[in-house]
């Protein structure tokens, strides 16, 4: 069918269905209503639906476009109408289309207070919404005209195969995320704390008595924040290659008199090493069970190395007797005949067990 065609039967089946209203009630369509006031001049409207005091005047079409004429066509025609009304009746003004109207024509039904229906399904579906919207206006049951409404062809269902819906896969909280793993990161947090007190007992150490070479090691070895141990920053600490590093620099040889100073500095720290190879202990222990258990967080974890390397009597002896100083003192009082200890000939015992940094 043409949509002319189409026009034409939206207009028969709203009237149709209006006929099934109360008996009192009149409906008219375009003819009808020039000849019942006798002006042929009324066009515009297409529908009269008359009940007691109450009037619906529809212009129904079923069309791509609308142009603002016919609008305003439909409203002048109202106008009109209303005026050969009584008037105290009510009058209620449809306009049913396919598409909605232009911005400009829906501005002209608003300002005359016109409902807009608007449906593109079928034309059935469009006398539908017309004539249950003229039952709300008229106050009357809307069963019967409803039903005086053929039915269209039916929708067509879903195609396709059926699939079943995928059950949204559990999440399974990681140990990242769990109260175990945030105890660990505690503990593990804790010793790094205690780990770079120690560490700056080194520095302050090193700082006084250290020469620049040593300060140097130092500074290149140590993390001197907690946040650059554990966000990958330094990727290894390694006191024990320090310890290797400075030993040379620090500890006389026949070939290489040093200042006794650099040697105690170096028993300060070989004797630190024995609390931090304790801590080193624990903390790679808790380091390596985290990344067992899979944990993201301790990918990051410097690897910490301090093996227990106390000094022997022998090694401190052995570094002592080159010292440029002590042999410096021992050589006045052999001279001078003079029964004395040097001044810096310390007891032995205390820098191998006892010097606290």
């Amino acid at each position: 069918m043409t949509a002319a065609e189409l026009g034409r039967t939206l207009e028969e089946l709203i009237h149709k269905a209006a006929r099934a209203l109360p008996a009192d009630s009149k409906c008219y369509r375009e003819y009808d209503i020039r000849t019942h006031f006798s002006d042929p001049s009324l066009n515009g409207v297409d529908h009269w639906i008359s009940y007691g005091s109450k009037h619906v005047l529809i212009q129904d079409k079923w069309k791509e476009s609308m142009t603002q004429q016919e609008v305003a066509q439909f409203l002048t025609c109202a106008d009109r109408i209303r005026s050969r009304l009584p008037a105290e009746d009510t009058i209620y003004l449809l306009w049913a289309s396919k598409h909605e109207p232009t911005s400009n024509s829906a501005k002209l039904l608003n300002e005359h207070a016109a409902t807009q229906i608007c449906c593109s399904i079928n034309i059935e579906s469009l006398a539908r919404c017309v004539i249950l919207q003229v039952c709300e206006c008229l106050e009357v049951d809307c069963v019967e005209p409803l039903r005086s409404i053929p039915s269209a062809s039916r929708p067509i269902p879903m195609g396709g195969l059926r699939r079943e819906v995928a059950t949204p896969a559990t999440v399974i909280p990681t140990y990242d995320d769990s109260e175990e793993c945030k105890a660990d990161k505690s503990d593990i947090l804790r010793l790094i704390q205690t780990i770079m007190e120690l560490f700056r007992r080194v520095s302050t150490a090193v700082s006084y008595d250290g020469s620049s070479d040593v300060y140097t090691l130092w500074n290149s070895t140590a993390p001197k924040v907690v946040e650059n141990w554990i966000n990958g920053t330094y990727s290894k600490v390694d006191y024990t290659a320090f310890l290797k590093a400075i030993k040379s620099i620090c500890c006389a040889t026949a070939k290489k008199p040093l200042q006794s100073r650099s040697l105690f500095l170096y028993v300060k720290l070989r004797k630190l090493s024995v609390e931090l190879s304790t801590h080193a202990t624990t903390y790679e222990s808790k380091r390596k069970a985290m990344l067992t258990k899979k944990s993201t967080w301790a990918r990051t974890l410097a690897t910490f190395k301090a093996v227990a390397e106390p000094i022997t009597e022998a090694e401190f002896k052995e570094s002592a007797r080159h010292c440029a100083d002590y042999w410096e003192n021992h050589m006045n009082r052999i001279t001078q005949k003079v029964e004395r200890v040097p001044a810096c000939h310390i007891d032995t015992a205390f820098w191998t067990g006892q010097c606290m940094v």
